[in-house]
């Protein structure tokens, strides 16, 4: 059976009051926050074609949040306080695709869009009005895409070939939008046996082939003259074996 699906959806979240873990070096460091919330927002459709060998998956959807809980950290003084913000808005779509256009060969594929934006708010460390930024971690473009294909060697076994990639927008990682990372590309790959009876698998892989340099995580600190930032793992390559009783 196929068809397509249509789904409409509403959730509230929660989040409790917290006190700041953070505070490293003074006092005043240790606050409170109150509790967060969330009204969620989609529409969407899930459709199964051609007679099953192609999924295709949409999504729209809207976060409203109240009082979200994100940490300001103060660059000349390097104190981290915990606070709420007022009030923020993300709004966004996806597309998911999985095609098996020949039997040996799996496709998948994901394209999303998000936009995200304080309404209100304020940080506590130099009382800057953050109305209009963007939140962070949230590029606005990002795309993926996964190939796996299925060698049969006879009665020897299997030969699985598998390759992924996926680009990322420009994006901050903070919420005062002082520090960024640029668009970049990550890809994998990875090339495993099976024996026809699946008792082990061996496999090479490699991890970022490109070797691409890429912060996943960054501390504005520029009134002590520089920043702290968190590099993604560099091109990675190792071999792996599983053995099934």
């Amino acid at each position: 059976e196929h068809g397509t699906l249509l789904y409409v959806s509403y959730s509230k979240g929660f989040r409790s009051g917290a006190f700041n873990s953070q505070g490293y070096f003074f006092p005043q460091d240790v606050s409170q926050v109150d509790p967060e919330t969330l009204n969620a927002y989609e529409v969407g459709f899930k459709a199964e074609l051609l007679d099953n060998s192609l999924q295709l998956n949409g999504a729209a959807f809207s976060y409203d949040y109240n009082n979200q809980q994100v940490l300001d950290v103060d660059a000349a003084t390097l104190s981290q306080f915990l606070v709420n913000i007022d009030s923020s808005k993300i709004q966004g779509a996806e597309l998911e695709l999985t095609s098996r256009p020949i039997e040996p060969l799996t496709l998948r594929a994901g394209l999303g869009w998000i936009d995200t934006e304080v309404r209100e708010g304020l940080l506590t460390s130099i009382g800057q009005d953050l109305k209009g930024n963007e939140l962070p971690a949230a590029p606005k473009v990002n795309f993926n895409l996964s190939l796996d294909y299925e060698l049969p060697l006879g009665n020897v076994g299997d030969l699985l070939l598998h390759m992924d990639t996926n680009w990322s927008d420009d994006h901050y990682h903070n919420i005062n939008n002082s520090v960024s990372q640029e668009s970049y590309w990550l890809t994998n790959a990875r090339i495993s046996f099976e024996p026809i009876d699946a008792s082990y698998t061996v496999a090479l892989w490699v991890k970022n082939v490109e070797d691409k340099v890429y912060k996943t995580y960054s501390i504005d600190l520029q009134a002590l003259g520089w920043d702290y930032n968190h590099l993604g793992a560099p091109r990675t390559a190792g071999i792996e074996a599983t053995l099934r009783f």
